[in-house]
């Protein structure tokens, strides 16, 4: 309006006009900045507002995340962690249940078991082992070498007459022996008499990497009901001497023999007289 009048009115009124505007002027000036101060301090209050839901919306986010995180991988790693523990703690009785049983089981093999390392010392045997071998107590520990062994078959006579001073060159002897095959050894099989009139079939095997396995057997019976068997068959029950059977054997060898190497061969038969009443 004061514009209007400037414009339009007479000179006294424009200048009273202006004079109203200058004086004005100013106050309506700090009021426009004081508005666009406060319209900067509210953008800026509303700016930072903004940034903080911003900022809590990321953080609320990023909790959510980690927790599905959490739910997705690390809760089922920990549970997949502790089904496997629990799975080898399963496997772990399980196998030292059979490993007892199997302990069990060999402890009950007739046989006597011995593993030897590829030094051909001892590692592991079975009690049996010491019973059939008639071993001393507290003889069988581990590290014993097989030369020992020998040195203590020799002793008690299980090779036959052993003059003094001879034991440990029979022992050397036969690690000697094996000392040649000791990478190599080849399985084996063969029955030794003791001292004490009892056989021991000796059965060994190799195993990979050097060292073998060993199995003693207690044969006795078996080779005394053999022997038995086979005096059966070749002697008479009533005098021990060869019969019938056993002539006819040599018989044939002999002839076998003579015509092999073009010898003769002369064959006297002996008769007893009044030998029946005798035999009744």
């Amino acid at each position: 309006s004061e514009v209007n009048i400037i414009l339009n009115g007479s000179e006294a009124e424009a200048e009273n006009s202006v004079h109203n505007i200058n004086a004005v002027a100013p106050f309506q000036l700090l009021d426009r900045l004081d508005a666009v101060a406060q319209a900067h301090e509210r953008r800026a209050k509303d700016h930072a507002a903004f940034i903080a839901n911003v900022a809590n919306s990321v953080f609320a986010l990023t909790l959510l995340v980690l927790a599905a995180i959490g739910i997705l991988v690390i809760l089922p790693t920990r549970q997949a962690i502790q089904q496997t523990l629990t799975t080898l703690k399963s496997s772990l009785a399980e196998s030292e249940s059979n490993r007892a049983m199997l302990e069990a089981t060999f402890e009950q093999i007739a046989q006597g078991l011995v593993v030897y390392d590829a030094a051909l010392r001892l590692v592991s045997w079975r009690r049996s082992f010491e019973k059939i071998l008639e071993l001393p107590p507290g003889w069988a520990r581990k590290g014993r070498s097989i030369e020992e062994y020998f040195m203590l078959n020799a002793e008690r006579g299980d090779y036959g007459e052993i003059a003094d001073g001879d034991l440990e060159e029979l022992g050397k002897r036969r690690m000697d022996r094996l000392q040649v095959d000791r990478k190599s050894i080849k399985p084996h099989r063969y029955v030794r008499k003791t001292a004490k009139e009892r056989y021991i079939e000796i059965i060994g095997n190799p195993m990979p990497g050097g060292g073998m396995v060993t199995t003693f057997t207690d044969i006795t019976q078996q080779e005394e009901a053999k022997q038995k068997i086979e005096r059966l068959a070749w002697t008479d029950t009533l005098t021990g001497l060869l019969n019938r059977n056993a002539l006819n054997a040599q018989l044939s060898r002999s002839i076998s023999d003579a015509e092999r190497t073009s010898m003769k061969l002369a064959f006297i038969i002996v008769d007893l007289d009044r030998f029946k009443p005798i035999n009744d």
